[in-house]
């Protein structure tokens, strides 16, 4: 009985990337070119462009049920003063550290 809800998890986990997976990559291909149009004739601050990147990645997150604000940990650090400037190291400990930079 163990080893058939350990088969069966297994399962749930593989089509739930799969749906993951294929959502991500529906939405990069809807997206990306509306993206792109609209950033390069109308918005030159480029400031469509890093809201559609939020949004993908937390999009992300929200599909393979990772809380963001379980993973994040700023310290009790508040976010800068307008004007202020900030540099952020990333060390690479694990594969979301770029995604969580277009977070912050």
């Amino acid at each position: 009985m163990q080893k058939i809800l350990e088969k069966l998890k297994y399962t749930i986990y593989t089509v739930q990337a799969a749906v993951s997976l294929i959502l991500i990559l529906m939405m990069i291909i809807i997206l990306t070119p509306i993206v792109l149009l609209l950033t390069y004739t109308i918005d030159k601050n480029k400031i469509l462009y890093l809201f559609f990147t939020r949004l993908f990645i937390r999009f992300f997150f929200l599909l393979n049920f990772i809380d963001l604000k379980k993973l994040v940990d700023l310290n009790k650090l508040a976010p800068p003063q307008p004007g202020q400037r900030r540099i952020y190291v990333l060390n690479h400990a694990s594969l979301v550290d770029g995604l969580l930079l277009f977070l912050l």
